[in-house]
Formats: structure tokens, C-alpha cells, sequence
């Protein structure tokens, strides 16, 4: 049996602004323990797994060769991956999920609608990921009728979408704050004339939980995280057509962002071979509509694009920094 990676080191943090608490560690730092440890956290890091995920690793250096052996297990039992790679410290800790599973994850496909498409491709890139588009979905308006303003003290907008396709009745709501989730929601009801109280990065319960307002009116697409207060549906992601094969094709060797429940199922159903291909999503409910039989699992940290972005990209970007932030230690 396999310990959790890094089990048994002894590590000090410091400050590396504090060049003598460096200079004091540094001293007693073991190379060998170190590189082992970094690339059993880069194992955690490209999964974008923690101290409570089912993920076993141990690296031993023998000379200037780094093996490493892993083990992941699904938390509902139903996939069990083992594996060893073996390599130099600088070839295999930016790689070992390859090293582990002995499949090359070396992109991300996106399949959201636009304009949210080209946004994450975007941030993918800006991340030094390849990345590629092959949107499943279409947002259009959805015809909806303004409740008495009086009768709420806020909007909870949840997607920049939500704005887009709102008009014109969103004038009678105008002069209602605005609770937005995520920086691009926030920026499209700027952009529409409305007054932004409250940006949540963390989802919708982290962003009414920050906001003083009781009585928001939820502006949402037809698919959507249920707030638990009134909500009218002002869009709606139709269905575009897709060949299978194409995008089984488009599919092999990337990680699929999902960024919605809908999403998963439709992706799912378009891949019935899933032996050489990842998915990445954005909340524990959308990785369960995706089903199991992929390659790699995994689901971001908070349910936002960044997050998604971020742990899609560590799978399959050739390097990664465990230093930079990873696992149970991530900021």
C-alpha cells in the first residue's frame, strides 16, 4: 500500500521576502526529500486533488533517477489507476499525471457557448495551455416579465449571459444593486448601466452570503444553480448539432471543460469511448452527470471558470510550479 504523497516530510515555512529565514532553511534542506516531496505535490496539483482525495504517491531518487509510483481511486470506488513513471527530476515532476496513467493529456477542449467560449480559450492560453473550441450550446433571450420592483431590494445575476439577453425589461430593474458572481458578470452589468454592489468569486451561495440584502430577485438561464429566491429565467443554451465522430476526434488527448450540468450529460453522451480522455469540472454535480470511464476526473476547487481553468490546465500543461500553489496548500 501506496502512503498519501508527501506523507512523513518535515517541512518549515517561511517567508521568501526573509532572506536569512531562507539561508537558515536552505542549510538544512535535503535535495533528495526534496524533490520527491515536489513531485508527489505535483501529482496532487495536476489532479487538483487535496489532503482528502483518494491519491497515493511515493517518489524515490536513486542517482539522478526519479521514479515515481501512484495510485488513484475514484471516491465512489468505481475506477482504480496505478501506475509508475520513471524519469529525471526535470523530465518527469512536470508531467506525472502522463507518468501515471501513461496517457497525454496535452489540451483542453472548451465546448461552452459564446461569448463565454472565447473567454475561457483566453485564459487557457494565457496559461500556456493548447486549447481548442467546439461550443455544444447557444444562448438566446427568453421572453420574461418584470415583477413589481418593490418587491425585492436587489438583483443576483449569475452570468454575464443573464445581462445579454435581459433587455429590455431589465430597464424596469434598473435601479436595483446588483449581486454578481464572477468578474465577467460583474463587468457586463457595468457595461449595461447597473450599479454592482457585491462580486462574488466563489459561487452563488458564497456571493449572497457576503451581500446585507434579503429580498434579491435571481436572474438566471434556464439551466442554473438554484438560489432559493425568486427567479425569473431570462435565456436559455440551445442544443447545436454535433457529429460524433468529429468530436470524439476534437476530444482524444484533451481535457473537456464542463461547465454546467447539461453540458456533462450531452458531452457524455457524444463520448462513449473515454479510454484517452479527460474532463474537468466545474462542481461536483456536474461531475457526476458526466459519469465515470475517463482517463481523469477532475472538479475545480470553487464553481468558476478561473478555478475550472486552472485545474483543466495543471492536467496537461507541461510545466507546472508546485512552489507556485497546489493540493491542500493552494492560497
Amino acid at each position: 500500500m501506496l502512503p498519501a504523497p508527501a506523507q512523513g516530510a518535515v517541512g518549515i515555512e517561511v517567508l521568501t521576502s526573509h532572506d536569512e529565514a531562507m539561508v537558515a532553511v536552505a542549510a538544512i534542506d535535503d535535495p533528495a526529500t526534496s524533490a520527491c516531496v515536489l513531485t508527489e505535490r505535483a501529482l496532487l496539483a495536476a489532479l487538483g486533488a487535496d489532503c482528502h482525495s483518494p491519491v497515493a504517491a511515493l517518489a524515490a531518487l536513486s542517482g539522478e533517477m526519479l521514479t515515481l509510483r501512484a495510485e488513484l481511486i475514484a471516491e465512489d470506488g468505481s475506477l482504480f489507476v496505478d501506475g509508475t513513471g520513471e524519469g529525471t527530476d526535470g523530465a518527469l515532476r512536470p508531467q506525472p499525471v502522463r507518468a501515471v496513467t501513461g496517457i497525454a493529456l496535452s489540451g483542453v477542449l472548451v465546448v461552452r457557448p459564446e461569448p463565454g467560449s472565447t473567454r475561457t480559450l483566453a485564459r487557457l492560453r494565457t496559461l500556456g495551455v493548447d486549447a481548442a473550441a467546439l461550443p455544444l450550446f447557444a444562448t438566446a433571450p427568453v421572453p420574461w416579465d418584470a415583477p413589481d420592483p418593490a418587491a425585492h431590494d436587489a438583483l443576483l445575476i449569475t452570468s454575464a449571459n443573464a445581462v445579454r439577453h435581459a433587455a429590455p425589461t431589465l430597464a424596469r430593474l434598473a435601479h436595483l444593486p446588483v449581486i454578481a458572481v464572477g468578474a465577467q458578470t460583474a463587468e457586463a452589468a457595468r457595461t449595461a448601466g447597473l450599479t454592482v454592489a457585491i462580486v462574488g468569486t466563489g459561487g452563488v451561495a458564497e456571493a449572497l452570503a457576503a451581500a446585507s440584502f434579503t429580498r434579491p430577485l435571481h436572474l438566471a438561464g434556464r439551466d442554473h444553480i438554484d438560489s432559493g429566491h425568486p427567479t425569473r429565467i431570462v435565456y436559455a443554451s440551445d442544443t447545436i448539432a454535433a457529429d460524433p465522430a468529429a468530436f470524439a476526434s476534437a476530444a482524444q488527448h484533451r481535457i473537456v471543460l464542463l461547465h454546467s450540468v447539461r453540458a456533462a450529460a450531452r458531452v457524455a453522451a457524444l463520448l462513449p469511448d473515454r479510454s484517452a480522455i479527460g474532463i474537468a469540472a466545474l462542481s461536483p454535480a456536474v461531475r457526476a452527470a458526466a459519469g465515470d470511464g475517463w482517463v481523469l476526473a477532475l472538479t475545480a476547487d470553487t464553481p468558476t471558470d478561473a478555478a475550472l481553468c486552472r485545474v483543466g490546465a495543471a492536467a496537461c500543461t507541461p510545466a507546472i510550479d508546485p512552489a507556485a500553489g497546489g493540493g491542500d496548500k493552494a492560497p
